[in-house]
């Protein structure tokens, strides 16, 4: 199993740039549409977690670029109630 550059840009969100961190976003949000074609759900699952988890950073650039990702999520009206399930 290789692991998917676009997993790299999940450091990117926590950059001081908006510029960056909304093209990090953009990075995860195709990559997690893409998962959601193949059916890919453990990762899903994973990439879910992840991002609910960096909400609690202690860096303010990092909380605002993953709160960025997580409400482009509800922003391309991805259902997102099969991920939330697995969360806790």
């Amino acid at each position: 199993m290789s692991r998917d550059p676009a997993l790299d840009a999940f450091p990117r969100l926590s950059h001081s740039s908006p510029k960056i961190q909304a093209e990090a976003a953009e990075v995860l949000l195709n990559y997690f549409c893409r998962l959601q074609k193949e059916g890919k759900t453990d990762d899903l699952i994973t990439l879910g977690r992840r991002t609910v988890r960096g909400l609690a950073c202690s860096k303010d650039a990092a909380r605002r670029g993953y709160y960025l990702t997580l409400t482009g999520f509800f922003k391309v009206k991805i259902l997102l109630y099969p991920i939330w399930s697995y969360l806790y």
